[in-house]
């Protein structure tokens, strides 16, 4: 079995035909617990968390099959009300959380700091699927603004999530690529990199393009300019045109 690194997925090519993608994550120090740096409740811990790997599965279209939750805390209430927000995540892109989800918890040692890891399961069939690619001439979109911290707990709107099961097959949307803690200048690099092209940003940007986004609080997308900005207008959501693939 060949195995190969994409961006922030692995791929399992099992055979000619089909391949298995793997997105992980993972979130320590937040939550509800004596030893968490950042105070917020437990279901969001578990909402933003999954939509990461959610997001680079959605984006790389590929539907997620099993969603495997590592909580290194006690079930009651910790691990349930984590395993709340991961399933509101699921449903958000209507899945049924109680055919992909399984996990584990934390029932030996008492805990006293919140860390959670997940792991997200696709599978591609060849024969059917069409690998994202972005063009030269693409222009490229940031969906959202990097938040990290406790400033995520103030986004509104709709979410990167919603937003990439929406319009990730629309006509004139190329490629969508989630940006995390690396920020968006990273992922522009990256986007350059696997489609072998350069990149050029307009003069005056208007979103700070070396900050963390966190829990993948904006999206990349490329491809026609026009159809972008007139499908992102009909959302709920802020965006800003970053420049052009060439």
């Amino acid at each position: 079995m060949r195995v190969e690194k994409y961006r922030d997925l692995t791929l399992l090519y099992f055979n000619d035909e089909n391949i298995i993608v793997i997105a992980c994550d993972s979130c320590g120090g937040i939550g509800l617990k004596a030893g968490d740096e950042l105070k917020t409740d437990n279901k969001v811990v578990g909402y933003f968390t999954a939509s990461v790997v959610l997001c680079e599965l959605l984006s790389f279209k590929v539907k997620p099959q099993m969603i495997v939750n590592n909580l290194c805390v006690e079930m009651n209430p910790t691990g349930k009300e984590i395993i709340a927000g991961i399933k509101e995540a699921v449903e958000e892109i209507e899945l049924d959380p109680s055919n992909i989800l399984t996990g584990s918890t934390e029932e030996n040692m008492p805990v006293i700091q919140t860390g959670i890891g997940i792991t997200c399961i696709g599978t591609i069939d060849k024969k059917s699927w069409l690998m994202p690619t972005s063009k030269a001439e693409d222009a490229v979109f940031v969906i959202g603004t990097p938040k990290v911290g406790a400033e995520v707990l103030k986004t509104e709107g709709i979410s990167n999530l919603k937003i990439i099961s929406k319009i990730n097959y629309k006509k004139g949307v190329n490629e969508m690529l989630p940006v995390g803690s690396k920020g968006i200048d990273y992922e522009i690099s990256e986007l350059c990199r696997c489609n072998k092209l350069q990149f050029q940003y307009i003069d005056k940007l208007t979103v700070d393009i070396k900050k963390s986004a966190g829990p993948v609080t904006c999206v990349l997308v490329s491809g026609d300019k026009n159809l972008i900005e007139e499908m992102l207008s009909k959302f709920n959501v802020s965006y800003s045109y970053l420049g052009r693939l060439y």
